[in-house]
């Protein structure tokens, strides 16, 4: 089988009833600023703590998928998923297998690019672009749509150096969690935010007070409407809100949060964030106050690990640590 062919998945259909009622000299390291969120005025964004425990449960229906290819040779790990926006399938890294592949909406693999190195985040810029991270090899790379959206070519390398994980953009910006910045030589994780050529225009890493504003950032999405950037940090145990300046605008925190997967509803600014302590999906509203948790009717959502809506179809897809099984529900 070629990487172009169509792949079998296996399909579990989990049933039960739900229960809810640019230049150089331009770029700069920030102390990230605390600012309030021009959909909330009033709402003061510093530290703001959410009750998880005690948050409304959903049990939702699911279906589940498996995205193993005949050809992969070792175990798959979804670290990444990102929605095809047109088609309504979706673009995924398999890191274990060193995979890029391209789904449709049943999860069945259409294409599929092998690379040498292990991929971890992948994020849809635009029509013609994605970009992926290689954090292991400290390289951050472009590819190329063809056939309109079927297939995926390499482009060129962004960025070198740095460690780059979780990604996300729009066609002006690349925004992503840099654990080692090889080009200042810092072992303080950050974000950076980019030009689309990769200058780096901004740095955060502290807060107002100068204390380290990141210590585990793993995943990250961008609101593409408000322009707002969302990271999840399971060392501090957050949620952070930042815009495409810097600036921190909030932070959504509490002591048993454990955060992975983050992606943002494009249509009304709902944000989804994995939480690995109580195996659910939060639903956090634009001010980063708990709505909702998600759970499976009948199952779990163990060592979950990335997370993505998709406008068209109005589905959540999850992944998690160490499976080739994703879990699609409609939200």
């Amino acid at each position: 089988m070629n990487a172009n062919e169509h792949t079998n998945c296996d399909i579990t259909i989990k049933s039960g009833q739900d229960k809810s009622t640019e230049s150089t000299d331009n770029r700069s390291v920030h102390d990230a600023v605390g600012k309030k969120n021009a959909t909330s005025p009033e709402h003061e964004d510093n530290g703001e703590h959410s009750d998880v425990q005690g948050a409304q449960v959903r049990e939702v229906d699911y279906m589940e998928y498996c995205v193993v290819s005949r050809k992969d040779e070792e175990a798959v790990e979804i670290t990444s998923m990102a929605p095809l926006r047109d088609t309504g399938g979706m673009l995924v890294c398999d890191h274990c297998n060193g995979e890029v592949k391209l789904l449709d909406r049943a999860f069945r693999q259409t294409h599929k690019y092998c690379s040498v190195f292990k991929p971890w985040g992948a994020a849809v810029l635009d029509e013609e672009f994605i970009v992926v991270t290689f954090p292991f090899v400290r390289l951050m790379q472009y590819f190329k749509f063809q056939d309109g959206c079927k297939k995926l070519a390499p482009w060129f390398p962004i960025k070198s150096q740095n460690e780059y994980y979780g990604v996300t953009g729009n066609k002006q910006r690349i925004v992503a969690v840099c654990r080692h910045d090889g080009e200042n030589m810092s072992d303080t994780p950050g974000v950076h935010i980019m030009a689309r050529g990769g200058i780096v225009l901004h740095f955060v890493r502290k807060d107002s007070q100068g204390r380290q504003l990141f210590v585990n950032p793993d995943h990250i999405a961008l609101n593409k409407s408000t322009k707002l950037v969302y990271v999840s940090d399971s060392g501090t145990h957050s949620v952070v809100c930042l815009n495409l300046e810097g600036e921190l605008v909030r932070t959504f925190s509490a002591p048993e949060l454990s955060p992975r997967g983050v992606t943002v509803d494009q249509a009304n600014g709902n944000i989804y964030v994995c939480e690995c302590n109580s195996e659910s999906v939060l639903r956090l509203n634009c001010d980063l106050l708990v709505v909702e948790k998600l759970k499976l009717k009948g199952d779990t959502l163990q060592n979950l690990m990335a997370i993505s809506h998709c406008s068209k179809t109005d589905r959540l897809a999850v992944s998690s640590e160490s499976t080739p099984f994703v879990k699609v529900f409609v939200v």
